[in-house]
């Protein structure tokens, strides 16, 4: 909009279809990962937890095959 103010838009998030997408530097939580699931059987895993602004760094670990292992947040 014209109003030049940084605006966050989310509705992406139901069009990726059943792919998982990683996103980083969005903080959606301060502890853990936070996954948004689509009706498509989709997910967008919002990782950046806030380690800069008091929270913790997470990670997400991938196999070999990009399959999700664990998040690990410390």
């Amino acid at each position: 909009d014209k109003t030049k103010e940084n605006k966050r838009i989310y509705n992406w998030v139901d069009r990726v279809g059943n792919k998982t997408v990683y996103v980083g530097h969005d903080i959606r939580s301060m502890e853990t990962a936070f996954e948004h699931h689509n009706a498509d059987g989709g997910k967008v895993v919002f990782i950046d937890t806030g380690c800069s602004k008091s929270g913790c760094l997470t990670v997400a670990h991938l196999d070999d095959k990009m399959q999700l292992v664990q998040y690990v947040s410390f």
